[in-house]
């Protein structure tokens, strides 16, 4: 493969500033991207510059978002679409979807689980089906009524 040149690297950075990807601005400029990214990996010059126009390009494709949505959106909505779809791939702390997501329970406190049965209904329910509580569980609401016990499967 032949040796990028100095006007070579700036035809690509200017690509990149006009918004194309790096594998496009690498094509048009007559090499591959792997190339350029053999570059950046060596040159912290040019790396610095290819993350430059890379910013600039994506500000540029902010622009023509906004341009679009000052015009008839409708009309416009597959490159409505397809400029967000390339927006949250360039940029996607900014542009993807946002969820926060509690794995604990509220403000980092353990999950509570509230059951909305009270342990007068679950005995009542133990006796209807023919099930009765385990010895010493009959009222005493320290332990779960049957606990470890299995339940007839046939209880008509």
């Amino acid at each position: 493969m032949p040796a990028i040149s100095g006007t070579d690297r700036q035809f690509y950075l200017e690509r990149l500033r006009a918004g194309d990807t790096h594998a496009i601005a690498a094509r048009v400029s007559g090499h591959a991207r792997t190339s350029y990214n053999r570059i950046a990996d060596r040159d912290d010059l040019f790396r610095a510059a290819r993350e430059e126009a890379t910013k600039a390009g994506i500000e540029v494709l902010e622009q023509q978002l906004v341009s679009i949505g000052l015009g008839n959106v409708e009309a416009k909505m597959p490159q409505v679409v397809a400029l967000f779809g390339v927006l949250k791939a360039r940029d996607p702390a900014k542009w993807s979807e946002k969820r926060q997501l509690e794995v604990g329970g509220k403000d980092g406190k353990p999950v509570e689980v509230a059951i909305g049965v009270s342990y007068r209904e679950v005995l009542e329910t133990l006796r209807r089906i023919g099930a009765e509580p385990a010895d010493g569980d009959a009222g005493s609401g320290n332990s779960v009524p049957g606990a470890g016990e299995v339940l007839p499967a046939d209880n008509k």
